[in-house]
């Protein structure tokens, strides 16, 4: 359901140009391998799996690369069209590589897994790279404690804050297949109020809670097919979009 190490991997690639080197390539490969390995996939399993990851992530990393680095780390609005296409392209070389394995090691139809795996690499990034690339470093993180120490926030600022919360708990009561779009207007608001990096926080909590939690205990949600899945996922990735471009702007 819930996929981040591609999107994490990439990120920090990204942002810290010095891991893209031959170690730190190999580093990431290995550790693919041994997660997978550690959790009952045969080596084999385990090293096709961890060739569509590392494919994927490199293809992002190159033409990621090209990009200024005000784009690179979303500090104008236009770049999350380009980190979207380049996502995109991303997602599709690991996509045609997990169709090929689909059928190896699961016995599926590759076009079947083509889209499976589009659908939740497309999610995944999504919500995890705006994190990883904008995400405070210590300093700043420091300046912020010391700041909200110094100066409690007003009851006027935690409201977006609160108000989404509400609205994440109405989903499951809510139900229908609207219930996904229900926390969308309070995440615009925090979107506007609390500026990008707060933002991807908030709204990887509603990847997580619409992806994992929800598919686990909402009744509706636990019998889809794979082409339902497909379609929650891309609903989650477009919904996902919105507020990190209200921040962005």
């Amino acid at each position: 359901a819930f996929w981040p190490a591609n999107a994490v991997l990439l990120g920090l690639l990204v942002r810290f140009p010095r891991l893209a080197r031959a170690g730190g390539w190999a580093a990431a490969a290995v550790a693919f391998v041994l997660a997978d390995a550690a959790t009952g996939s045969s080596w084999t399993k385990a090293g096709l799996l961890t060739l569509c990851n590392m494919v994927g992530a490199a293809v992002g990393y190159v033409l990621m690369a090209r990009l200024t680095p005000k784009d690179r780390l979303l500090e104008r609005p236009a770049a999350l069209v380009s980190v979207m296409l380049i996502v995109l392209a991303a997602s599709t070389v690991t996509s045609v590589f997990g169709g090929l394995v689909n059928v190896l090691l699961f016995h599926g139809g590759p076009a079947r897994g083509f889209f499976i795996w589009l659908a939740t690499e497309l999610a995944n990034y999504i919500v995890i790279l705006p994190i990883v690339l904008t995400f405070p470093g210590p300093a700043a993180l420091k300046r912020w404690f010391i700041g909200l120490i110094r100066t409690p926030p007003k009851l006027s600022a935690a409201a977006p804050l609160i108000t989404y919360v509400v609205c994440l708990a109405m989903v499951p009561m809510v139900g229908g297949p609207g219930a996904l779009a229900f926390p969308v207007p309070s995440l615009l608001w925090c979107a506007l109020t609390y500026g990008l990096a707060a933002s991807a926080l908030l709204t990887l909590s509603f990847a997580v809670w619409t992806l994992v939690i929800l598919s686990m205990t909402t009744a509706s949600l636990t019998h889809l097919s794979g082409l339902e899945l497909v379609s929650l996922r891309l609903g989650v990735m477009l919904v996902a979009l919105a507020p990190i471009t209200v921040a962005s702007a």
